[in-house]
């Protein structure tokens, strides 16, 4: 019975992830384009994200917020402490730029370079996975703005 329902529940993710796909086909727009970013993944980002219009042109700032990727400090008195990441925002958006940005990291020159670049300044590796999550958000804040295919020139 177990085997039979693990059989079910496959086939109602193929059928589920199918029709993300169908969906996703129909909205024109080109976030697939960035590497790391699946049409599951997209599809999630879209999801959470909803109208990019109800973000203001700060170059993603807002949506890097509502991500939760923003660095929040901890200070108290005279006490400062380490910048840390503030997980305020939507965990599913997050857990997609952050899955997107693994991959990048692997993939792709761009997100690399920035990857290096935090490694040799002797940061742990969640960390500079952190700074690709933060390029990605940018970056998929610039896509969907301009609706235009992704290029390694973005700031």
């Amino acid at each position: 019975m177990l085997l039979e329902q693990m059989i079910l529940l496959e086939d109602q993710i193929k059928r589920l992830e199918i029709n993300i796909e169908h969906i996703y086909g129909k909205l024109n727009l080109h976030l697939t384009s960035i590497p790391g970013v699946g049409v599951l993944t997209a599809a999630t980002i879209i999801s959470e994200i909803g109208s990019i219009d109800r973000f203001s042109k700060d170059r993603g700032r807002q949506l890097l917020a509502f991500a939760g990727l923003d660095p929040k400090v901890i200070e108290s008195g005279t006490f400062k402490g380490k910048s840390k990441m503030s997980k305020r925002g939507s965990p599913y958006l997050r857990t997609a730029i952050f899955i997107a940005s693994g991959n990048a990291r692997l993939y792709h020159p761009f997100f690399t370079q920035i990857y290096e670049k935090q490694i040799k300044r002797g940061k742990h590796h969640t960390v500079a996975v952190s700074h690709v999550a933060n390029k990605m958000c940018q970056v998929i804040y610039a896509n969907l703005r301009d609706n235009t295919p992704f290029r390694d020139t973005v700031n």
